[in-house]
C-alpha cells in the first residue's frame, strides 16, 4: 500500500481531525495578521478551508484594520471574503482614503550617491 492508499484508507475521523488544526491555524493567523501581506492569502485559504467558520476571525481582522491608522486596504479583501460567505461585511475604514493616497505627501526625492 502507497502513502496515497494508505491515507484514503484512514478513517474520516483521522483525516477530519488534520484538517481541523488546519482550520485552527489558520483562524488564529488571521486575527493575528498584520497587514496585507498575510491577511489576503489568509483570508482565501481561511474561506476554502473553514468556510463560514472564518467569518468571525476575519470580521476581528478587518475591525482592527479599519480602525488603525495603518488600514491598507488589506481589510477591503478580507471584508469581500466575508461576503462571499454570504455575512455582512464590516463597515469601511474611514481611514481607507488615507491610505490610498487620498492626503498623503509626497515623498522627498531620492538621495543620490556621492
Amino acid at each position: 500500500m502507497n502513502e496515497l492508499e494508505a491515507t484514503a484508507a484512514k478513517p474520516s475521523y483521522v483525516k477530519r481531525k488534520g484538517l481541523d488544526s488546519i482550520m485552527d491555524a489558520l483562524l488564529v493567523a488571521m486575527t493575528a495578521s498584520k497587514g496585507s501581506l498575510t491577511a489576503p492569502p489568509l483570508a482565501a485559504a481561511a474561506t476554502v478551508i473553514a468556510g463560514d467558520a472564518a467569518v468571525p476571525a476575519m470580521t476581528v481582522y478587518a475591525d482592527i484594520m479599519s480602525a488603525s491608522e495603518w488600514a491598507d486596504g488589506s481589510q477591503q479583501v478580507v471584508a469581500a471574503a466575508i461576503e462571499h460567505l454570504g455575512a455582512a461585511p464590516p463597515p469601511a475604514s474611514p481611514n481607507l482614503q488615507r491610505t490610498m493616497g487620498g492626503s498623503r505627501q509626497p515623498r522627498p526625492p531620492a538621495r543620490r550617491g556621492r
